[in-house]
Order: C-alpha cells, then sequence, then structure tokens
C-alpha cells in the first residue's frame, strides 16, 4: 500500500515529461534554455608523449682476425626512451638509445712480439645513440594508419 504523499508524486512525476526541453521536429525545440552549455576546447596545439622501451641485443657478428683474435659478444641489453611533440597527423621527437654486450669467455688474443695466447677475461661493446625523427600518419580506415617515418641521427 502507497501513502496518499507518494502517491500524488507518482501521479505528478507521469504527467511531466523528463526533458529539459519539448522536441516537436527534428530541428526544432520548445522551452529550451537561452542559455548554452559551454564546450571546453583543448587550448593545446599539440600533444607530448614519452616512451621508455627495453630490449633484448642478440650479436650476430664475431670479429676474428686469422692468428690474432677472437671477439664473440653475449647476449646483452637495450635501453631506449623516445619523447616529442604530436600535432595529427605530424609527430615530432628524438629518440636516445643504449646497447651493451659483454664478452664471451672463450675470446682470446693472441700477442705479435711473443705469440701468447691471453685469454679475455673481461670486455664489453656497447653503443649510444641519438636520433631526430619526424613521422606522418595517413588514416586508411578508422583503426589503421600508414606511418611514413624519417630520422636523422649518429652513434
Amino acid at each position: 500500500m502507497v501513502s496518499p504523499e507518494l502517491q500524488n508524486e507518482l501521479d505528478l512525476a507521469g504527467q511531466e515529461n523528463e526533458l529539459a526541453f519539448q522536441v516537436e521536429s527534428p530541428g526544432q525545440f520548445s522551452g529550451m534554455p537561452e542559455n548554452e552549455i559551454p564546450v571546453t576546447r583543448n587550448s593545446s596545439l599539440f600533444s607530448y608523449y614519452v616512451f621508455p622501451r627495453i630490449g633484448y641485443s642478440h650479436p650476430s657478428k664475431k670479429h676474428y682476425s686469422a692468428g690474432e683474435y677472437l671477439k664473440e659478444y653475449k647476449d646483452g641489453y637495450t635501453l631506449s626512451i623516445s619523447s616529442g611533440l604530436r600535432r595529427d597527423p605530424w609527430s615530432f621527437g628524438f629518440d636516445f638509445s643504449h646497447r651493451k654486450n659483454d664478452l664471451k669467455r672463450r675470446s682470446y688474443f693472441i700477442g705479435n712480439r711473443t705469440g701468447k695466447h691471453w685469454g679475455v677475461e673481461s670486455g664489453s661493446n656497447s653503443s649510444s645513440t641519438i636520433l631526430l625523427q619526424g613521422s606522418y600518419a595517413i588514416l586508411l580506415h578508422s583503426s589503421l594508419s600508414l606511418v611514413l617515418h624519417g630520422g636523422l641521427g649518429s652513434a
């Protein structure tokens, strides 16, 4: 059983329209308030990105000189960070990368004068690079883009 006050409110609610204004036909409204809701727009022309990466470095070469030395490297690591500005469809930024691989124990060096054979206990190969990069994205489908990259860098 419903109280008379609650029943009265339910009857009034059923008679009222729940919209803030009445739609008479497409594009035609009545009872719409004069003031509009302000739409905020992004005031920045650019967005930025920061993308750190950790990777695996597998050396593909052996450095070998007949009768002098052999250098083989262990698997190592790569650390990189990319950062830049984006304004669709363009992006510009930089990439810094560092790679390191240690020598394998079976690497050796033979002295020129004495002919002695030395095993190399330690050593490493590392490199760092910096790249200025730019890209342009061509939208092919709603979620598929072709991205053209270009860069200039130094190792």
